[in-house]
């Protein structure tokens, strides 16, 4: 029950945002709230072979860094079309992380990146659920990306 949850109120929130910075913060946000993850974020692909921290929450995520498809979990998620999850030995601090792909019709739109507390790991459930997530959250992070890109170069 807390899985649909958490997805009615990403669509609440999303739908209410004022702009594409509050959709983002209100993915990332419900996707940490999901299983009380210590921190996350959302990198949308950034010209060819790379991917971008566009919003962020916690330590460990710096928004403008870039990762390299193909490198690390995020890099890995990105390039396969899958979730991928790492048990500690990353960079993140020996903490569990969890980089989940976020795709329409096959074309990858963003990277929903979670990192859970020292102790903690990712379940197979816990990777199916936001795997499932991140599928509904791609259009929002989407159109997100869209108006940002589109408003930068009006």
């Amino acid at each position: 029950m807390g899985d649909l949850e958490a997805l009615g109120r990403l669509e609440k929130r999303a739908a209410a945002a004022a702009g594409p910075g509050e959709v983002l913060m209100a993915v990332l946000t419900e996707a940490l709230r999901q299983g009380r993850w210590a921190s996350g974020a959302i990198l949308a692909p950034e010209g060819r072979g790379h991917l971008r921290v566009i919003c962020s929450s916690g330590t460990g995520y710096e928004v403008e860094s870039l990762v390299r498809v193909g490198e690390g979990p995020v890099g890995e998620a990105a390039a396969k079309g899958t979730s991928v999850v790492s048990l500690g030995d990353d960079g993140a601090g020996g903490r569990s992380s969890l980089a989940a792909p976020m795709l329409i019709d096959g074309r990858l739109v963003g990277v929903l990146a979670l990192t859970a507390s020292s102790g903690r790991t990712f379940s197979d459930n816990d990777r199916l659920v936001l795997g499932l997530f991140g599928e509904c959250a791609a259009p929002w992070v989407d159109g997100a990306v869209s108006a940002v890109r589109h408003a930068a170069i009006a």
